[in-house]
């Protein structure tokens, strides 16, 4: 698994990727006239495989702009999490889906990034400060990704405009990491670009509000274009990856959260307090239960708790412990059976009571809970002084980054310990005043 710091450029996953496979046509890449639904449409014909999706993406975005320019711990046994509760497999299959060999990363890999570069001037929020620490942990596979956008400007904002911007995401991949990969590297770009240039705290209440309805529907949708290529791109290649998607847009003071799937966000108050910021999406809570039944799926206890996907012409049945996702074709096409990628939206208030929030995914939750995880992380970053009785005590970004990074790595660490037989990736992000 690997970080992914979206500036521009090639992985090495899409490189390789595209050293495997190489497609036959390429469709023509005539100009747009900048209207959402046609790029919208453009989006949704991009990937045909996993080697040319990425770099079809990057080409035709290119033209495409310059075209429309303007309770207390303990130690789980194995096969529990940290209530006692059997651990779920993400995905399981009758028979077992097979999964290609894949390239794993060291078993521990860190990996921090901060913002550089920014002028002196009155910036309206606080800049991100972020740590990340990954393992493989028992899996034979390395699913997750996570991503990093530290400066994320609007389509034709070319240096600062006054108002910091952010992305920071976590994806949990499951029955094979194409979907967690793509997602890391492309999800944010799906946002609508118009919403990012406006003031989030604009001084009127209705106007707020307005902007936070719209956030709302800019964000889900961002979500489901997302999801709309992964399937396509999936259902061409004869795979059936998908994933848990976990991000946090900033927008100058306000933190907007929005996630499908069970990979969690928590945030730490300077009263010691830590706090979700979202709610799991399983089949085994009473709101999705309904949800998902209400639409005609079926959810049976396989282990735990999981959505049903029966097809006709398939000899497997599928199994999902997630009732929200990226990708998951099985689930959605062509019958749908609840599973949806359309996400949880929520608005936070980035203020001087934020001291961090930790995104994971629940290879740590699993076996750590909210206000713990939240401890041991505000423990690392008093022990390398950047933080005391609830303030941030410098403006050191080496000091802080380099603290975000111990505490990330204190939390997987304790996850491997207490026997997580999941994939873990922790993200830790300072927001400085």
């Amino acid at each position: 698994m690997g970080g992914v710091g979206v500036d521009g450029g090639t992985t090495a996953a899409a490189a390789a990727a595209r050293g495997a496979t190489a497609r036959a046509s390429e469709s023509d890449d005539s100009a747009t006239d900048g209207s959402s639904a046609s790029v919208s449409a453009e989006k949704r014909s991009l990937l045909v495989d996993a080697a040319d999706g990425v770099e079809a993406w990057e080409v035709r975005e290119k033209r495409r702009r310059k075209s429309a320019r303007g309770k207390p711990p303990r130690k789980s046994k194995a096969g529990e999490d940290v209530d006692g509760n059997a651990r779920e497999e993400p995905y399981v299959t009758t028979p077992e889906l097979e999964d290609s060999a894949r390239a794993s990363p060291s078993v521990v890999d860190v990996g921090v990034l901060t913002e550089e570069g920014e002028k002196s001037r009155e910036i309206l929020g606080a800049r991100v400060v972020v740590g990340a620490a990954l393992a493989q942990g028992q899996r034979q596979y390395m699913e997750d990704r996570y991503s990093t956008v530290l400066d994320l400007k609007p389509e034709g904002v070319v240096e600062c405009d006054g108002i910091r911007r952010s992305f920071l995401g976590v994806f949990d991949g499951h029955n094979g990491d194409w979907a967690a990969q793509f997602a890391s590297e492309r999800l944010h770009t799906f946002l609508n670009q118009d919403i990012l240039t406006r003031n989030a705290s604009p001084s009127c209440p209705d106007a707020t509000a307005q902007y936070n309805a719209e956030m709302e529907k800019s964000l889900k949708k961002m979500y489901m274009d997302c999801d709309a290529v992964i399937l396509d791109s999936t259902s061409q290649q004869g795979r059936r990856d998908g994933s848990t998607a976990l991000s946090i847009l900033q927008v100058g003071n306000a933190l907007f959260t929005a996630h499908a799937g069970d990979s969690r966000a928590v945030v730490g108050y300077a009263d010691g307090r830590t706090r979700a910021m979202t709610e799991d999406h399983k089949p085994s809570t009473v709101t999705e239960r309904r949800r998902v039944t209400e639409i005609g799926g079926r959810i049976e206890f396989c282990g735990c708790w999981r959505v049903i996907a029966d097809h006709p012409f398939k000899p497997v049945r599928a199994a999902l412990a997630v009732s929200r996702s990226l990708g998951d074709i099985d689930f959605k096409r062509p019958k749908d059976t609840g599973v949806t990628a359309e996400p949880d939206v929520q608005r936070y208030e980035l203020n001087k009571n934020v001291n961090f929030v930790i995104l994971a995914t629940d290879g740590m939750w699993d076996v750590i809970r909210d206000q713990e995880a939240g401890d041991i992380a505000r423990g690392k970053l008093t022990e390398h002084g950047v933080l005391l009785d609830g303030e941030c005590t410098t403006s050191d970004l080496t000091a802080i980054e380099s603290a975000c990074n111990e505490a990330a790595k204190e939390l997987l660490e304790t996850s491997l310990r207490r026997g997580t037989n999941d994939n873990v990736t922790v993200v830790v992000a300072m927001y400085v005043h």
